[in-house]
């Protein structure tokens, strides 16, 4: 089973034992079960959003790269604090 975004120019494969699953207006999930520890499962779920935006996947990675380094530039971004804190002697 595989994903493409032509749109956008990417596509990707899922792991052979991931099961597909729709359930929210088109949206598609992936699911599979694998053992973690005697007695237990963890489900792992891949999901995949897509917008309709105007950008290509080129021009969001370097936007979201310029919000990294520049949290200012993040929308919503408030700083509350800011000092220097040492961890066992050492700047942290």
């Amino acid at each position: 089973m595989s994903y493409s975004n032509p749109t956008h120019g990417f596509s990707f494969n899922y792991p052979s034992n991931w099961k597909q699953n729709t359930e929210v207006d088109g949206t598609g999930f992936l699911k599979t079960r694998f053992n973690l520890y005697e007695g237990g499962n963890m489900v792992a779920v891949f999901s995949v959003f897509t917008d309709q935006v105007e950008s290509s996947l080129s021009q969001f990675a370097i936007t979201q790269e310029k919000i990294m380094m520049n949290p200012q530039e993040m929308p919503g971004y408030k700083k509350i604090n800011e000092e220097v804190i040492s961890l066992g002697g050492l700047p942290a």
